[in-house]
């Protein structure tokens, strides 16, 4: 009697979605056992994900879809998400167990790393494993022709609210295709025409309709209205403000509970997050609930009031259109204030420069081992600041108070002191001399071989904190940025992968240093999870200070991201590429290196094999360090700056004689005496009175202890408010 049935390299081979092996096998009786044998390379047993084509005839697949960089707010789907209804790529379906192999990169629970299968590429003609020192090739996905629209009775789509998520824009009708942005419930759409499709998989009635500019939509996430389609964009600037935000950060060393809606919070149920000290979030109101105030947040989330403090007034800097007429190369001062020389040779100052003055300069010369280059001050940008609105207005000053008035001076008595006043800037010709570290330098450079195609790309200087924007072989925009400085940005040349109009960003599990900051604006995502964007809280470009992505202003974010092409539909969340290689490249390099420049990471969206093994090594990392503290034992008091002795050996006394009293031991600074031991009384002696203060005294206060020593001034200035860098 048959008992069981085995199914080897079974595939659909129609056009379309790839469809499980248990949808092509027919209803069996209970009592026949099904099992399904499958080839990495010829079987499936699920819709590839969003981004990835059917994999080659090869002995090993090509690597799954890359996980989103963070997430986007809980209602908007990541760019790099699966659409909906799909798995994630190495994730098991709801409701389903978990398959007994391993995701891609990653070891089986109870398997040692060394017997994970290595991961294999398809690298000049056939599958292999990388060699050391390469990186993971980038293989673009493979698409079906676009089919051409027919008229459409529906001329504009408004997009309802789904259950879970945005909806998603494909890149093809079908399912699995790739996403190419996300859409706000409520935007209003022009449709372009429909197509019907063969299966119902994703899109119950088979119609999708193209829309404008680009993508396509199902018709089920929406209905059809005769209003016009949405013109506005999804960011609104807060007025007086640089940001379409209002921020607040936590302040509190003791974590702050944050809720999933105001719902839980009133259900009593456990919050979603434990805020720490120096975290961010964007809030809209607040709500009142048992007697305490509370902030919702743009995302709908809850957390008290208390422990939290506005940030306001974020950075106002920005960076200049560069025409032709433009002296190249120029920089912007650096420190503070920077004193003028004469001459290289003299070190005497002449003048001071202050921190962000615009110099051209002019030439460059090494004395001593030390570069310095000629400076002058440069004329105000031809053109003025470009923003798609009218230029955001200055937040306004309180006016400052009136001076006291002021008293007669008395004969033989010297007069107060009147302010500072700042030196006055040199004459717009003259010269001088700087040490090369205090100027952050744009100069132009040539197009370097692999950036693309695409006229437009951008130069990153790591070592000088400059981005420059070009277009074709002339810059065309240059600011200062802040790039990594506990985990430094990778050098290479890669293409964006994604533009994001507001994302939270927040630490990894392979991260020691946990970190929240809630919706960044104008992200630009180039590698994995880094990414241009605003940073509003610190004002220190020109410096190292992020966790890896390159921070800009706010306003130079969002003059990046509205620069590029194609521009962001208005409604639209998020907006990536088919195929990342067609959109502009980011060439990141260090000037101050000897090694300037190599391609240190793979380019596109995060791979989920890759982040396994980060994972992996972190939690190798994590268990040695525990094991080593185990071994050295419980820690010791520290004994820093002083020397231990080996005990001196006691010196007899003569016969009778009494000990000499042992010297006090010295207390740190601000340490208070401890008690002295009660002198033993003889027996039956009374104890002598304790001494009773007058009438009226009042004890003596402690001294106060005194303030730890401040910080080292860093070169920039110090920030609005002190946060980690991110």
């Amino acid at each position: 009697m048959l008992k069981s049935i085995t199914v080897m390299s079974i595939r659909k081979t129609l056009r379309g979605p790839w469809l499980p092996l248990a949808s092509l096998i027919p209803a069996l009786p209970p009592a026949l056992t099904l099992t399904l044998t499958m080839s990495v390379a010829l079987a499936q047993t699920a819709p590839p994900p969003v981004g990835t084509s059917p994999p080659p005839p090869a002995a090993a697949s090509k690597p799954a879809a890359s996980p989103p960089p963070a997430a986007v707010r809980p209602a908007v789907p990541p760019p790099g998400a699966a659409a909906p209804g799909a798995a994630a790529p190495g994730a098991a379906a709801p409701g389903a167990t978990a398959p007994s192999a391993a995701a891609p990169g990653a070891a089986a629970p109870g398997t040692a790393a060394a017997d994970k299968k290595p991961r294999k590429f398809w690298i000049d003609g056939k599958f292999r494993e990388l060699k050391k020192g390469e990186i993971r090739p980038y293989t673009a996905p493979t698409l079906l022709p676009e089919p051409e629209p027919v008229p459409s009775d529906i001329k504009v789509l408004e997009v309802a609210k789904l259950e879970e998520g945005e909806a998603q824009v494909l890149s093809r009708p079908y399912y699995g295709a790739p996403m190419i942005g996300t859409v706000v419930p409520g935007t209003r759409i022009a449709v372009r025409g429909e197509t019907i499709s063969k299966s119902t998989h994703y899109c119950h009635s088979k119609r999708w309709l193209a829309m404008q500019p680009f993508g396509w939509l199902c018709a089920d996430v929406g209905k059809p209205t005769t209003e016009p389609p949405t013109a506005d964009s999804i960011l609104k600037i807060v007025p007086g403000e640089r940001v379409p935000f209002k921020y607040v950060m936590v302040g509190s060393v003791e974590p702050l509970p944050m809720w999933t809606n105001l719902e839980a919070l009133k259900d009593g149920a456990e919050p979603e997050r434990q805020l720490q000290k120096n975290d961010s979030i964007a809030v809209e109101k607040t709500v009142r609930h048992d007697g305490q105030t509370y902030y919702q947040s743009a995302e709908g989330k809850i957390l008290p009031v208390r422990g939290t403090y506005s940030m306001e007034h974020t950075s106002q800097w920005h960076g200049i259109v560069i025409d032709e007429k433009m002296h190249l190369p120029f920089g912007w001062i650096l420190p503070d204030t920077v004193k003028l020389q004469a001459s290289p040779e003299l070190p005497a100052a002449v003048g001071t420069l202050p921190r962000r003055t615009r110099v051209d300069i002019l030439a460059e010369q090494t004395i001593k081992g030390k570069r310095y280059v000629q400076i002058r001050l440069a004329p105000p940008p031809a053109r003025s600041f470009p923003l798609a609105s009218a230029p955001l207005p200055e937040p306004v000053a309180p006016p400052p108070a009136a001076p006291p008035p002021a008293a007669p001076a008395k004969s033989g008595a010297a007069t107060a002191k009147a302010a500072p006043v700042p030196p006055p800037l040199p004459a717009p010709d003259a010269t001088f001399w700087i040490p090369s570290w205090a100027v952050n330098e744009v100069r132009q450079v040539p197009r370097p071989p692999g950036t693309g195609d695409n006229p437009q790309w951008f130069d990153a200087d790591l070592g000088e904190q400059v981005l420059v924007l070009y277009q074709n072989e002339r810059p065309v925009y240059a600011t200062l940025i802040s790039s990594g400085r506990n985990n430094a940005t990778p050098l290479g040349n890669y293409p964006v992968w994604a533009r994001v109009a507001a994302i939270t960003m927040k630490s990894q599990p392979y991260d020691d240093k946990a970190y929240f900051v809630n919706m960044v604006p104008w992200s630009t995502f180039f590698q994995a999870h880094n990414a241009i964007h605003g940073a509003y809280w610190h004002d220190r470009f020109g410096s190292v200070k992020s966790h890896g992505c390159i921070n800009v202003a706010p306003l130079d974010a969002r003059y990046v991201f509205e620069s590029l092409q194609p521009g962001l539909p208005p409604g639209w969340t998020s907006v990536r590429p088919p195929e990342v290689t067609k959109w502009p490249t980011l060439h990141v390099h260090n000037s101050s290196q000897k090694i300037d420049f190599k391609q240190e990471r793979p380019i596109g969206p995060t791979d989920r094999a890759d982040e396994a093994e980060r994972l992996e090594d972190a939690e190798r990392r994590r268990a040695e360090q525990l094991q080593l503290q185990a071994q050295a034992g419980p820690p010791v008091a520290s004994t820093a700056g002083s020397a231990i002795l080996a005990p001196r050996p006691a010196t007899p006394l003569p016969a009778g004689a009494a000990a000499p009293p042992r010297p006090a031991t010295p207390l740190p600074a601000g340490a208070a005496a401890p008690p002295r031991p009660a002198t033993p009384l003889p027996a039956g002696a009374a104890a002598p009175p304790r001494p009773v203060p007058p009438t009226g005294a009042v004890p003596a206060k402690p001294a106060a202890p005194l303030p730890a020593a401040a910080p080292v001034k860093p070169a920039a200035p110090a920030a609005t408010a002190s946060t980690p860098p991110r």
